[in-house]
């Protein structure tokens, strides 16, 4: 933290926050990571849950981790809390399972919460959501006919853009395809704002490509990505790296 001259950093509205901030470093009990092991699930799954304390501090602490699910009307409808006794310089971890009946359309809030003693000292918080299990009908795609896009029965206009979420800016490029890369939170913030602005369709200009593609998970942040487009009503050009079905043919001939 920085301030161009010194003595602003006496002003009353800087120094309550900058002495709270060197406070609650020194302290040094931190979650590392926290919540859900995906931010989406297909029916039938299992939600795995967890979080890792850490403890930078001089001294072991014991750390109280509590994890809470919650539905869109607020109602909790999964926890889970267990104290750690957690060394200087090292982390610890806890994880639990959540079977649903059901998915609810609506999403869920994973929050998880470090505690010393009853002070709360650090908390991560994000959504998960139920991916769709029924495969897209032909109504749902845009079409050609004669001069004309349509969508069901009715014209079609394309009014987008190429897109690269906000969140691709602050990685070297070749760390794109991590899947700790893919962040829902900013990408909902920009389809709203795309949807705000009258768009409906977007070119998503990059997909991840994930380490394991053989994995049954292999592409769930793709799906997801999928799935939020289509609840902000955008119609989705997807350019998949390295897929090309023409390479070698003459397309001209095509």
């Amino acid at each position: 933290v920085a301030v161009a001259d010194p003595v602003q950093a006496l002003d009353p509205r800087i120094l309550g926050p900058l002495t709270g901030l060197a406070v609650r470093m020194a302290d040094g009990h931190f979650l590392l990571e926290g919540g859900a092991e995906l931010f989406s699930y297909l029916p039938g799954e299992t939600v795995e849950l967890g979080a890792q304390a850490l403890n930078v501090g001089r001294a072991p602490a014991d750390l109280t981790v509590e994890v809470d699910v919650r539905d869109a009307s607020g109602a909790r409808i999964f926890e889970a809390q267990e104290t750690l006794a957690v060394d200087a310089g090292t982390a610890r971890k806890i994880q639990r399972s959540w079977k649903p009946d059901a998915l609810d359309r609506a999403g869920y809030e994973v929050t998880v919460r470090l505690l010393d003693g009853e002070r709360e000292v650090d908390r991560i918080s994000h959504r998960i959501e139920a991916l769709r299990s029924e495969p897209a009908g032909p109504e749902e795609f845009v079409r050609v006919e004669g001069s004309r896009f349509m969508l069901g029965d009715e014209p079609w206009y394309f009014k987008g853009i190429n897109y690269r979420p906000g969140f691709m800016a602050g990685y070297p490029h070749l760390n794109l395809i991590a899947r700790e890369c893919y962040d829902p939170e900013i990408i909902e913030r920009e389809l709203d704002w795309m949807q705000e602005a009258g768009m409906n369709a977007i070119s998503a200009i990059h997909a991840l490509m994930p380490p394991n593609p053989e994995s049954p998970l292999a592409y769930r942040d793709q799906l997801d990505f999928l799935e939020r487009c289509d609840r902000h009503g955008m119609k989705l050009f997807f350019i998949v790296p390295h897929g090309r079905p023409y390479q070698g043919e003459n397309v001209y001939a095509l």
